[in-house]
């Protein structure tokens, strides 16, 4: 019979290797990238604020023209006979 317990610990210990590897590589490359990252996130946050105060805006006005509406149906009900 072949004893496989060695080359098993053998292949746990290149599939750690290589995973700590890609770790420090994923690492390595957000540092690198950080400048580009930093703008996108700024990117964001400026189109976040814009999306936000678009949609106050929005609301405000969705507010005003229900106010009107009902007003309007106070004064078509109030003349009626």
């Amino acid at each position: 019979m072949f004893d496989t317990t060695g080359i098993e610990s053998w292949l746990t210990l290149a599939k750690d290797i290589v995973t700590l590897v890609a770790a420090i590589g994923a690492v390595v490359m957000s540092y690198l990238n950080r400048g580009k990252i930093q703008e996108v996130n700024l990117s964001v946050n400026g189109r976040l604020t814009e999306l936000i105060n678009e949609t106050r805006i929005a609301s405000h006005a969705e507010g005003r023209r229900e106010g009107v509406e009902s007003q309007l149906s106070r004064k078509d009900t109030s003349n009626e006979p």
